[in-house]
């Protein structure tokens, strides 16, 4: 290079490091540089100070209320100051839903003269509660579903494969729960022995309706146990959102086994409620809110499944170990690698099998990951 033309390069230089410093935009500047908008930080939104999570104030926002005049209920308004079409036509869009709630309309179609009530992402109808009931219901599911919100992000809350919302019945009896599957046997195309197979039991999810149905006294001799009754709120909430995301009906039982026990442990700190044979400390085993002794005790004792075999199960056949060993690996996965658990739950509802998508996502062997799990479940 010409003498000259390393003069013409400096004297660039000189001239645009001022010129770049003018203009608030030298390259140490631009990484401190903070938001355009002081007042929605660039995201297009204003949460509201009642209805956004992000507030210590939060509160679910219940169909059954009047609009609350701060936010309509949708949790935030566009910013006024760089709120684009697309987002106010998305806060309009929300706002019409839950005018549509307040009508009674989009509720599941079983059921008159019920009470009904709606909450950000999911839809309640009860003959067992009162309407300030709803309020902790709502309060619940919502709690829960904070997991995948904040795993699968607000793009994977839109890429849910339900109609605006998931619902909820709970009924007052047994009897009420028989009436609703006599109507669901008679206008779904359904095999009787699967309405009988339901019939023997006291609560139903069906993944393909989004709808979870519950029956309020649950308890031995049909005594309430509203705590629960909470749980199984959450339970379900969790249960719906990680069947649903992107197709429905592709989980396999340990992953949605284990994302509803740890969605209840969002809500609700410890679970209870579980789709296997369990005898709270009957031989020797720990009650269900120890689920991560009784992995460190499996995983001495050389006593807990492979990841092969733990695949292969199916809650029905899953025993206290098993089920705990669930909880456990998703609370790995979301808690160690949240952006891998996207792209293994994208892969397995893509029909990828458990242990392919393990591999792929990991990029090492299966064995390779059930080590890094289990070195990190024995201080866990």
């Amino acid at each position: 290079m010409s003498r000259c033309a390393r003069f013409v390069l400096l004297l660039v230089g000189a001239v645009s490091l001022p010129a770049m410093a003018a203009a608030g935009t030298t390259p140490k500047a631009a990484e401190k540089a903070g938001p355009r908008c002081a007042l929605c930080r660039d995201t297009l939104r204003v949460p509201c100070p009642i209805h956004s999570r992000m507030s210590a104030r939060y509160k679910a926002f219940c169909s059954e209320d009047a609009e609350p005049a701060c936010c309509k209920g949708v949790g935030w308004t566009p910013c006024p100051n760089c709120a684009d079409d697309a987002t106010k036509r998305r806060f309009d869009k929300i706002a019409t839903m839950y005018a549509r709630e307040r009508a009674g309309e989009g509720f599941y179609p079983w059921g008159e003269k019920l009470v009904h009530s709606a909450c950000e992402h999911f839809r309640f109808k009860t003959s067992a509660s009162t309407h300030s009931d709803c309020h902790e219901y709502e309060a619940v599911a919502e709690k829960a579903f904070s997991l995948f919100q904040r795993i699968f992000g607000e793009e994977g809350v839109d890429q849910l494969a339900w109609t605006e919302k998931a619902h909820f019945l709970i009924l007052m009896s047994r009897d009420e729960y028989h009436q609703f599957l006599d109507w669901y046997k008679a206008n779904r195309n359904v095999n009787p022995q699967q309405i009988d197979f339901l019939k023997a039991g006291d609560s139903s999810r069906l993944i393909t309706e989004r709808l979870h149905v519950l029956v309020r006294p649950i308890s031995g001799g049909g005594k309430d146990d509203k705590d629960l009754l909470l749980h199984r709120i959450a339970h379900g909430a969790g249960h719906l959102a990680i069947e649903n995301y992107k197709t429905h009906g592709h989980t396999p039982d340990w992953l949605g086994e284990g994302f509803a026990g740890r969605s209840e442990i969002e809500a609700l700190k410890d679970p209870r409620v579980y789709c296997i044979q369990y005898v709270a400390g009957g031989a020797g085993q720990h009650p269900p809110q120890e689920w991560r002794q009784t992995v460190r005790e499996a995983l001495l004792k050389k006593t807990i499944p492979s990841f092969p075999q733990m695949f292969e199960k199916k809650v029905g056949d899953m025993n206290v170990v098993d089920w705990s060993m669930t909880i456990s690996v998703v609370s790995w996965l979301t808690e160690a690698y949240p952006k891998k658990t996207v792209r293994l739950v994208t892969a397995l509802h893509e029909g990828m099998a458990s242990k392919d998508a393990f591999e792929q996502v990991f990029e090492k062997p299966l064995a390779q990951v059930e080590k890094e799990w289990q070195k990190w479940a024995k201080t866990h």
